[in-house]
């Protein structure tokens, strides 16, 4: 949601805004997506957000049934982008965050944390619940994840960083939000101020995740990586095979030595 708003903010507003919805034209829409071909993916997104607010429009009956500007609008190729950190990298984003700026909000911080000690998925982290973490079995219980329920197996590292967080009483959220009661949303804005300090702007939250399987699998089986991260799954075989909780925890721990040892 916060990913369309700033769409339609930032690209759709400036050159629609004005325009009465049921005059929103084809060369409109074409002119949009011809404007942003320095970036396909996000010319892709406002096609498609703007395209879904036009499907609304219709049936609100504020434009004629079937009249999208956009059905028909050649999409850009999108190149899949896989961009792990570097160990130089890696040392240098777990030093800024052992040691944050006085300013900086410790659940935004302890959020990227548990990213890269975990690979868990952006949305699972920010909507993790007290609930949901068992730190006598260092397991984190995930009700919703993307391939179903499944549980995360915690490395030391990983539980101290949410043992040492502020617990707020009016929160259920392991990384609450500014109001109260919210969880915490959105972490994008931190993350690029801190990956353009640090010297890698092209790096994106979702490589966090990657960077984890990469390490992991330097030293695990692509079981045990598959099994950690809660992937559906590496091949029809390997479906066959489950690795061990004890076998991810050593993992995960020997990753986090690693990156602690980073220093």
């Amino acid at each position: 949601a916060a990913e369309y708003r700033r769409i339609v903010d930032q690209h759709l507003k400036p050159f629609l805004g004005k325009v009465r919805v049921d005059r929103i034209k084809r060369s409109d829409a074409l002119k949009i997506h011809s404007d942003l071909a320095a970036k396909p993916y996000i010319a892709n997104r406002t096609i498609a957000v703007l395209s879904a607010i036009m499907t609304f429009a219709e049936r609100l009956e504020f434009r004629n049934q079937q009249s999208n500007p956009c059905r028909g609008v050649e999409r850009f190729k999108e190149k899949k982008r896989k961009r792990p950190l570097t160990p130089s990298e890696l040392e240098r984003l777990w030093a800024y965050l052992e040691t944050p700026s006085a300013t900086a909000n410790p659940f935004v911080i302890g959020a990227i944390r548990l990213l890269l000690l975990t690979g868990m998925r952006r949305e699972e982290v920010l909507t993790l619940c007290r609930a949901e973490v068992d730190e006598q079995a260092g397991l984190v219980h995930l009700k919703d994840a993307k391939t179903g329920p499944r549980s995360v197996v915690l490395s030391s590292e990983a539980l101290h960083t949410i043992q040492r967080l502020p617990k707020l009483e009016d929160s259920p959220y392991v990384f609450p939000g500014l109001k109260k009661g919210h969880r915490l949303v959105n972490i994008s804005k931190a993350w690029r101020a801190i990956r353009t300090e640090l010297g890698f702007p092209e790096v994106r939250i979702h490589d966090l995740r990657h960077t984890v399987a990469t390490m992991l699998a330097r030293s695990a089986s692509l079981v045990v990586v598959r099994d950690a991260l809660g992937h559906a799954e590496i091949s029809t075989t390997s479906d066959y095979a489950h690795a061990t909780r004890a076998d991810i925890k050593s993992a995960i721990d020997e990753y986090a030595n690693l990156v602690k040892s980073c220093r």
